[in-house]
């Protein structure tokens, strides 16, 4: 048996140097991200996508993911920007459906911007790439999506938010202002 540390071929444990590492990560990544652009509604884990392109690599780490992840996820987003594609990288998410923090560097190498709302510019991107990859749409024509778990995270916090209901008049039924009497018909 052949003793392994570090990053090395996974047929042989012949030591591979990082950088080439990476590169074979990333060539590995593009094809699985673009099935996923194919398929309407299709994500990818950060977990899912380092387990086969470690395995189409024939390329393992002893690394954790979390510290090489996104360099694969960046170098597949500067080949979408080099070929004027969306960004692949925004259909890999965290396992709590959010694109996690690197992203927004991912897109401000290819945008020039830092978005705002990254797990939404990430949706927009992943229905940009649909429509451009292709992929079968609904009868509708789909729209962009937030993964379950940001969209159901989202609706609990929107929820929890206490909703102010103010008196309204009862002649012209809008709302009273908070000092006093309508406005309009000054009842």
């Amino acid at each position: 048996m052949v003793e392994r540390s570090g990053t090395c071929r996974d047929s042989n444990g012949e030591t591979v140097e990082y950088d080439v590492a990476l590169a074979a990560w990333t060539t590995a990544a593009r094809p699985i991200l673009l099935t996923a652009a194919g398929h309407y509604g299709d994500l990818v884990t950060f977990k899912e996508l380092a387990a086969a392109v470690q395995t189409d690599a024939d390329i393992t780490t002893t690394q954790l993911m979390r510290q090489w992840i996104g360099s694969v996820l960046g170098g597949v987003a500067e080949q979408c920007n080099q070929k004027g594609e969306p960004l692949l990288s925004a259909f890999c998410i965290q396992a709590d459906g959010t694109v996690g923090a690197t992203y927004p560097a991912a897109v401000l190498a290819a945008y020039g911007e830092t978005p705002e709302d990254p797990d939404q510019h990430a949706a927009d991107e992943r229905f940009k790439a649909h429509t451009f990859f292709g992929a079968e749409m609904p009868a509708k024509g789909g729209r962009s999506q937030l993964p379950p778990q940001e969209a159901r995270r989202r609706a609990r916090a929107r929820a929890a938010i206490p909703r102010v209901v103010r008196p309204m008049c009862p002649n012209c039924f809008v709302e009273l202002p908070v000092n006093g009497p309508c406005g309009l018909c000054a009842e």
